[in-house]
């Protein structure tokens, strides 16, 4: 049975161990990955109000997360998630999941009364059609498109 739920403090090793796979698989893991500096980053999201970890649960085991990252519109005051950092284990991940995941995203939203959802297609693993079919299908606009470079 397939669970979504906020993950708590108890959640902690569990989160550790899939947040590793996270950045390994997407091969953010290079040899200047420190594991010590983004273990302490991972327990942060627990202690941080406006990042929380929202989990998915298979028969009470954690297989992946999203992290919803509450704020408000600054030129209008609405609320306002992001859904960012999202994994599952590749044996759960396909469309239905995402699009399961983010249906329970937005009856959260509704009883929160958030008013606007983000999100970034770079988040959804999947081939590209597909990622843009979840996100036409569940109402998102494409409003603008990142840019960055290196600071230094």
């Amino acid at each position: 049975m397939k669970t979504f739920r906020f993950l708590t403090k108890l959640d902690i090793q569990p989160m550790l161990d899939l947040a590793y796979k996270f950045v390994y698989e997407r091969g953010l893991a290079d040899t200047d990955f420190d594991r010590v500096a983004y273990n302490f980053t991972v327990k942060n999201w627990f202690a941080t109000s406006a990042v929380r970890p929202y989990g998915t649960f298979i028969n009470d085991e954690l297989v992946g997360f999203a992290m919803l990252v509450s704020d408000r519109v600054f030129y209008n005051n609405k609320k306002r998630i992001s859904v960012d950092l999202i994994y599952i284990l590749p044996q759960y991940r396909n469309h239905l999941y995402y699009q399961e995941l983010l249906d329970n995203i937005f009856d959260l939203c509704s009883q929160q009364g958030v008013e606007v959802v983000r999100t970034s297609a770079i988040n959804y693993v999947l081939p590209y059609n597909q990622t843009q079919d979840i996100m036409i299908q569940n109402g998102f606009k494409q409003t603008d498109t990142i840019w960055e470079t290196n600071a230094s």
